[in-house]
């Protein structure tokens, strides 16, 4: 969960910091920027969890069988 944490405080100042520099941009296309970041992490967050967890079961059905 610390890790969580570190990583969305990582995640929003880093963010924060890109608002800042974009500042001449209206307040509704930087929101919206922000959840198209959000949902691009998110998407490569499980496509990671996935790659993980079927090389997880790969290797653990490999060691329970062989």
């Amino acid at each position: 969960m610390e890790d969580l944490a570190l990583f969305l405080i990582l995640f929003f100042a880093v963010w924060y910091i890109e608002a800042l520099e974009k500042s001449r941009s209206e307040p509704r296309e930087l929101v919206l920027e922000f959840i198209e970041d959000v949902w691009t992490y998110f998407r490569w967050f499980c496509y990671a969890f996935a790659i993980l967890g079927t090389l997880a079961l790969l290797v653990g059905g490999y060691i329970l069988f062989f």
